[in-house]
């Protein structure tokens, strides 16, 4: 009986399956797990730790302090911005010097040529203030900023006090003398008399409680005139004693009124424009004397005035001042 051998069943062996005790298998999560920890390690809330932006910012601030690069020359030292990059984070901000303003920039942006742009343009922006810098800002004095809502009255002001004709301000001599910001704002002549009008309106309350708030005598100056430009004028100035005492006391004085005399200058009508004046003021029970010239009009009028009895006992001709002006001339 012939034996053949066998041939030696082969047996098919699976590849082992993967399970939770194969020691082999669990490198790979284990090298995923180490990179992470080399990187930064988020929080909760997807966010660095502060250390981590401490970090930073520290860094920044050291780059700043060493770098040779002019882009940093610039601001001054980094500081933690309260914005926050796409990531989260928070930004790193650096204080322009010339002007404060702050730039942002991420942690991880290496690169200055945001700085660089930004400080290119404070530079020019600088440059071209220094180039139209007002002479207030060289030291002379009397100059400064204007404020557009006072041209009116500027206007207003400079045309009654030398008895200039309105369109005056209209002349292109002119014009090239004024400030700009006059020139920009402008009134024609109509708004320079409207202006007067106001200014006439708005004075007359305060120099009223002005006077109301004084103690002592007053003595009304009278005076009539032919202004500038062919109006006769009648103006009346107000004086008193200041409240120091002995070389302290001084003379003060401010025009009360001016008034155009529309008829015969007779001393009846002067008494009454005075009696209107002092009423507008209130001051009759504090005028006790009144000075003006010679003339005999102005004797008739002090006559009148003492009928009208005020409180402080004007007495006419005894507490009538000939101005010494006057008489000598």
């Amino acid at each position: 009986m012939n034996l053949r051998p066998r041939k030696k069943a082969r047996h098919h062996t699976s590849p082992p399956s993967s399970s939770a005790s194969d020691p082999i298998q669990i490198h790979a999560p284990l090298l995923q797990v180490n990179e992470l920890h080399n990187e930064e390690t988020p929080s909760a809330s997807g966010c660095p730790t502060p250390l981590k932006d401490l970090e930073a910012l520290s860094r920044a601030q050291n780059i700043a302090k060493t770098t040779v690069s002019s882009s940093y020359s610039s601001y001054s030292n980094p500081e933690l911005s309260n914005q926050l990059n796409k990531n989260g984070r928070q930004m790193i901000v650096y204080p322009c010097k010339m002007c404060g303003t702050k730039i942002n920039s991420p942690m991880t942006n290496s690169s200055c040529s945001n700085l660089l742009k930004y400080a290119a343009i404070c530079l020019k922006k600088n440059a071209e203030k220094e180039q139209n810098c007002t002479l207030a800002l060289l030291g002379v004095t009397g100059t400064g900023q204007i404020d557009p809502r006072q041209v009116n009255q500027i206007c207003a002001i400079w045309c009654a006090e030398a008895a200039r004709p309105f369109s005056s301000l209209e002349d292109e001599s002119l014009k090239r003398l004024l400030h700009p910001t006059v020139l920009k704002n402008l009134p024609n002549q109509h708004a320079v008399s409207q202006s007067i009008h106001i200014l006439y309106t708005a004075v007359p309350e305060s120099f009223k409680l002005e006077l109301k708030n004084k103690n002592g005598a007053f003595y009304l100056g009278v005076d009539a005139w032919q202004s500038p430009n062919g109006f006769d004028i009648l103006g009346i100035v107000i004086s008193w004693l200041n409240e120091g005492r002995g070389l302290n006391q001084k003379l003060e004085s401010m025009p009360l009124d001016f008034i155009k005399i529309s008829r015969s200058h007779t001393g009846k009508y002067l008494e009454e424009m005075v009696q209107l004046v002092v009423k507008k003021f209130g001051v009759q029970n504090k005028s006790c004397g009144i000075v003006s010239d010679n003339a005999s009009n102005n004797a008739a009028m002090v006559d009148k005035l003492k009928k009208l009895k005020w409180p402080r006992n004007f007495k006419g001709e005894p507490h009538w001042i000939r101005c010494f002006a006057h008489v000598l001339n």
